[in-house]
Order: structure tokens, then C-alpha cells, then sequence
């Protein structure tokens, strides 16, 4: 067994194949028999030897699995060789490392098709001829760099813009820049006076005659929809409006929340 293997791998030692199989017999892959000098020469595949196997086989087979992983390994290692040893490394470099998925070595072909992905997606740049449609000395963009120090893959997704929620105080000029999803609430100090100002005004309206109180609800109504649509002038507005009451309302309830909160109200609304 050991002579067949070394045939077809030349550089297994006998210690190697020896470490091997015991390896796989503490996983209960595989059952040796052995000869009184303790070399195995029967290997029996367990249950979970043979799914072990299949999924090996599987894995090794998936395509699409394999062009992935060569993007990532190829700028791995392009980052290492431009970063850590101060080189600049070429595709056949990297060829020359026998690099493999389970295995199976890559080609030329697959690592052309690698570098083209990786330049096109913005991660490697450099030089190219007619005859090689990838860069022959890559070289690392601000985006390959920072993905492999971000410990990330090429296939990772692009972050979305960030959503940010801002609650203001008082008049402001936010300026967020490119690419971000902007939802800011403005909770000035004029709103919240008004909505409790507007609140008082509704609960009194009751006590007026049925005609002032039809007019007080139209303008209370037009000044919430000011509030919700952040327009100080509408609300100010609808407000000064309920001012001409004033007068016919003075001995109630509503006549003494107008006289007392409106001249503030106004103010804080320009």
C-alpha cells in the first residue's frame, strides 16, 4: 500500500503515511490491520469513512465553490507578498505556489479569469497586454486592502447605506454625505409648545357656542397638519388667527389659555 501511494505521491514518506493513518483511525474513518512490526497493510473503510469520501468528492466537484475560494486566496496572498515582503508578485508567482482546491490545482485560465474579476470588482490594479486580460503585476487598491484587513471576503456583500436617525433639538443644518439613507425627527421646542398649546386649546373648545367652537377646531386642525409637516408659518399662522376670538372668549376657560400661552407661542415661532 505504501509503495503504491508513494508512486503516486514521490515526496510521502513512510512516517508521513504512518501519522496519516492514524489519524484517520482516531477519527473512525478508517480500521487498519496490522503486521506484527505495527505497519498497517489491510486499510478497512468505516460508515463514516465512506461519507466522509462522498463529501470530499462533493466538495471538490463544486464549481462555483472553487472560483470563489481563488479570488479570495489569490488576493490573500497578493496582500502578503505586496504588504509583508515588500514584492511584487506576478500570476505565474503565484502559480509556482501550486495553489489547489481539495486538491486539484488551479490552471492558468482559472487565475486569468480571477485577476480579471478581482481588477473589474475593484479590489487589484496594474498593467495589462492584449494577450493577458488581467493585470500582470498587481498591485493592491485602497478596497483589496482594507477587505483583507477587515478579515473579509471579495463575495461579501457591499454595505448598504447607513440609515441614521437624528433628533433635533432646534434649527440645524445636518449634512450627512453621499450614499446614507437620511430620516432626522426635528423636535424644536416651538412644536412641543404648540401641541401642548393645541391640546388645551381642544379640551376647552367644548365650553364655547357651537359657531366659535366649528372655527376654533378648523384652525387647531390646520395647525397640527403645520407641525407634522415641520412649517412654523402655518402653524403661526392658524394661531394668530384664533387671536380674533380673544375677545368672545375672555371669560372662559379658552380665553385665559390664549391671553396666558399665546404671546410666547408666537415668539418661538418667528
Amino acid at each position: 500500500m505504501l509503495l503504491t501511494l508513494q508512486e503516486r505521491h514521490p515526496t510521502l514518506t513512510e512516517n508521513d503515511f504512518h501519522l496519516h493513518v492514524d489519524l484517520l483511525e482516531s477519527r473512525g474513518l478508517v480500521r487498519a490491520q496490522r503486521a506484527a512490526n505495527n505497519i498497517p497493510y489491510v486499510l478497512n473503510t468505516t460508515a463514516e469513512g465512506r461519507e466522509a469520501a462522498a463529501d470530499f468528492a462533493r466538495k471538490r466537484e463544486d464549481r462555483v465553490a472553487r472560483v470563489r475560494q481563488l479570488q479570495d486566496e489569490y488576493l490573500q496572498w497578493l496582500y502578503v507578498e505586496i504588504e509583508h515582503e515588500d514584492r511584487s508578485p506576478t500570476p505565474d508567482d503565484y502559480l509556482a505556489t501550486t495553489p489547489s482546491f481539495y486538491g486539484l490545482p488551479y490552471t492558468d485560465r482559472e487565475l486569468l479569469k480571477a485577476g480579471a474579476r478581482l481588477r473589474d470588482a475593484g479590489f487589484i490594479t496594474g498593467p495589462e497586454t492584449d494577450q493577458y486580460d488581467a493585470p500582470l503585476r498587481p498591485a493592491l487598491t485602497v478596497k483589496g486592502r482594507r477587505t483583507i484587513e477587515l478579515k473579509h471576503s471579495v463575495h461579501d456583500e457591499a454595505p448598504s447605506a447607513p440609515s441614521i436617525h437624528n433628533y433635533v433639538g432646534a434649527n440645524a443644518n445636518v449634512n450627512f454625505g453621499d450614499n446614507v439613507t437620511q430620516n432626522m425627527t426635528v423636535s424644536a421646542p416651538w412644536a412641543d409648545e404648540a401641541r401642548a398649546f393645541l391640546d388645551a386649546v381642544a379640551q376647552a373648545a367644548p365650553t364655547l357656542p357651537e359657531d366659535l367652537r366649528a372655527d376654533i377646531e378648523l384652525r387647531v386642525e390646520d395647525a397640527r397638519r403645520g407641525i407634522a409637516e415641520q412649517q412654523p408659518s402655518k402653524v403661526k399662522a392658524a394661531i394668530e388667527g384664533m387671536q380674533s376670538f380673544l375677545s368672545a372668549a375672555t371669560s372662559g376657560a379658552l380665553g385665559s389659555i390664549l391671553a396666558a400661552q399665546v404671546p410666547a407661542l408666537l415668539s418661538l415661532l418667528g
